[in-house]
């Protein structure tokens, strides 16, 4: 028998109700490329394109950004940004914070970079932010893992000098080479090498003892470097060599930025810091995957452009992201802990990012493409739950599959014992998240769950006229009937059924009104 029109959109409502109610979803789907966010009776309530998004990469950041202080930021500029649509990674240092934006209106990125533009003629914290628009991609709607190496890793010495420290005394200077090379003694606070040697005086000191510090910084001055020393094992004199290369910062960050360039276009580019160690560390991310692949074969360890002594270190940078519901995580948020012990072992940078609609994107990367995908393993095992087996076979009763009587005191156990259970009521299966010794107690606690239920639980299978005279109206006619929390709508087994969990006086009535089968519009009068 083939549904009519308004039957089919009946049918395909009660799905996205159940969908909605067990998963926290917002009835929005994926379907070729295009977000459609559904509501009751499968009524069609939004459509959004791709083109209807933009987004934009912020850098140079305060440090310590969060969400809310970059949305408040955004606020104080004119533009009225959701927290959740707003994302800042954990940094790498300390000096500056990044964070991406996207959100539904096509001119915010190129509205937000024009302002800025502006905005570098003031003074203020706002003047350092800079912005560039990125690619836009489409919200997640399913928890499915997506791979990429499209980011790289871009790293080069900063500019240093040698400084001689001259000495009259031997002891002092070995004192003095002791402390920098322990690093007692640092420059701008950082550590320097330090050798220790003697070489000829003038006529009335015949040796001077000299301490050499090699990769101090270029911007030291001989005051940086005397304020460090004790003032009674200071140095005669000290001799500032020539710095290992002229460009600044600025320079040498668009040379390199520049040289990607000529590979592939960019999403964003992200400028190495003033401080943060004896290396500058950027940041950039391809457009495409193949780019990104052929800057690291080409471009990794060859002369800087703006200093031929020097190398550019480039490092592809593979990224694993997984959606999950935040009751999930939350649930297995102790079981991820002790996997990120083993990741920062291996270098792994993991990234929870802040929760969205109920929903939270957790993020794996590191430079090790091996690495990333067994922790991505990881991950999917600890977010697949466990099943809840009877024996050799999924633990399952049809009332779990509905919101009946069953059902509520499942929830029951899962608020009591502190853990998270879900349904998957196309497989009849259920799933468990939380400690082990809880989810042992849960186990045994739905066992006699659903033995009881089968004990005293009568079924009505429905045929497809009888199933279609239940959902316009019939089921509504028997709930009433019968009392509240006495019958269930089974939509999820073949064939489907009204469960009723009650007296054999209350089964047979029920029987006898599925019998009738009165017209829906009598029933629901």
């Amino acid at each position: 028998m083939t549904l009519k029109p308004r039957e089919a959109a009946f049918d395909l409502s009660i799905w996205l109700r159940v969908l909605q109610e067990e998963n926290h979803d917002t009835g929005t789907r994926e379907l070729h490329g295009t977000l459609v966010q559904f509501g009751d009776g499968a009524q069609i309530l939004k459509i959004s394109l791709p083109a209807d998004f933009s987004a934009v990469h912020l850098s140079m950041l305060p440090p310590g950004s969060s969400p809310s202080s970059v949305a408040s930021l955004l606020a104080e500029m004119g533009f009225s940004v959701p927290v959740e649509c707003v994302r800042v990674p954990p940094q790498g240092d300390a000096t500056h914070c990044s964070a991406d934006i996207r959100v539904e209106d096509p001119t915010f990125a190129r509205r937000l970079c024009t302002k800025l533009d502006a905005k570098k003629l003031t003074s203020g914290v706002t003047f350092q932010i800079t912005a560039v628009p990125i690619n836009a991609p489409m919200p997640q709607v399913s928890n499915s893992s997506r791979v990429d190496c499209k980011k790289v890793h871009c790293s080069w010495h900063r500019p240093f000098r040698k400084v001689w420290l001259n000495f009259g005394n031997e002891d002092i200077a070995k004192k003095v080479n002791y402390r920098f090379n322990a690093g007692t003694y640092k420059v701008l606070g950082q550590q320097v090498s330090s050798i220790a040697c003697n070489r000829s005086g003038g006529y009335h000191n015949p040796v001077v003892w000299t301490v050499c510090l090699t990769e101090v910084p270029a911007t030291a001055t001989e005051p940086d470097i005397l304020c460090v020393i004790s003032p009674h094992f200071r140095p005669r004199d000290v001799e500032m060599r020539q710095t290992s290369y002229k460009a600044d910062l600025g320079t040498a960050n668009a040379m390199i930025k520049s040289k990607l360039m000529q590979v592939g276009s960019l999403e964003w580019w992200e400028d190495g810091a003033e401080s943060g160690g004896k290396r500058v560390k950027a940041k950039a991310r391809f457009q495409d995957e193949e780019h990104a692949r052929k800057a690291v074969t080409f471009l990794n360890n060859t002369p800087l452009p703006f200093n031929k002594n020097g190398k550019l270190t480039m490092q592809l940078v593979y990224s694993t992201k997984l959606k999950v519901s935040e009751r999930i995580y939350k649930a297995v948020q102790a079981q991820i802990q002790t996997e990120k012990q083993v990741w920062k072992s291996q270098h792994l940078l993991f990234i929870p990012y802040e929760p969205t609609r109920g929903y939270r994107v957790l993020k794996i990367e590191g430079e090790d493409s091996k690495d990333v995908a067994q922790a991505k393993n990881s991950l999917e095992k600890i977010l697949a739950g466990e099943t809840v087996m009877c024996g050799d076979k999924p633990l399952w009763t049809p009332s779990f599959g509905i919101n009946g009587d069953t059902y509520r005191r499942l929830k029951d156990v899962e608020q009591n014992l502190g853990v998270v259970i879900i349904r998957n009521k196309s497989q009849s299966r259920l799933y468990l998240y939380g400690p082990p010794e809880k989810c042992r107690e849960a186990r045994m606690l739905l066992a006699d769950l659903a033995k009881e239920d089968a004990s005293d639980r009568h079924a009505i299978d429905l045929d497809e006229q009888k199933f279609i005279w239940a959902c316009h109206g019939g089921f509504k006619a028997i709930s009433a009937a019968l009392g509240k929390g006495v019958v269930a709508f089974d939509i999820i087994s073949s064939p489907k059924r009204i469960l009723v969990t009650g007296t054999d006086e209350q089964y047979k009535l029920a029987l006898r009104m599925v019998a009738d089968q009165k017209e829906s519009e009598e029933l629901g009068r």
